[in-house]
């Protein structure tokens, strides 16, 4: 069976259009393996959050990173629940971040909680996937007081 010349046109067309888009996108670069690969940081989480009557925490600390990274984040977790995070600039200063929002699971409540922050970035792996690398992190509990509503 033979394709129409209007099909075989709309087939070019539509390669070209992906081929650009993907070669535009930080997914490309990271596919094609140009991401920075001497990427540093730190970051640390104030000792101290809140946590309001809808079980919504809020952390904040500092961090800093260098090495500019399209996928960056701090990421925050209460206990054993799925983290809260927030997008990182890598631009080697040092920068205040805020995480907010209900982690999921039980609900978390005012007192002490162990809580872990992580500075981390996408990188490709040897398969061609993305995975998370932790750069840094800071552990410890953290006492969550009632927020002001």
């Amino acid at each position: 069976m033979r394709r129409s010349a209007a099909a075989a046109l709309f087939t070019a067309v539509s390669i070209t259009l992906l081929s650009g888009f993907w070669a535009a996108s930080p997914a490309q670069a990271a596919i094609s393996g140009t991401t920075p690969t001497n990427f540093t940081g730190t970051v640390s989480l104030d000792s101290t959050g809140t946590v309001d009557s809808e079980a919504v925490v809020t952390l904040s600390g500092t961090y800093r990173c260098s090495g500019p990274s399209p996928y960056a984040v701090v990421n925050s977790s209460v206990g054993d629940r799925v983290a809260i995070s927030t997008p990182a600039i890598c631009d080697g200063a040092e920068h205040t971040w805020v995480n907010q929002g209900r982690p999921y699971g039980p609900l978390v409540r005012v007192g002490q909680s162990e809580v872990a922050t992580r500075l981390q970035r996408w990188e490709t792996g040897s398969n061609g996937f993305p995975r998370v690398v932790t750069l840094a992190i800071d552990r410890k509990g953290v006492d969550l007081q009632a927020a002001a509503e």
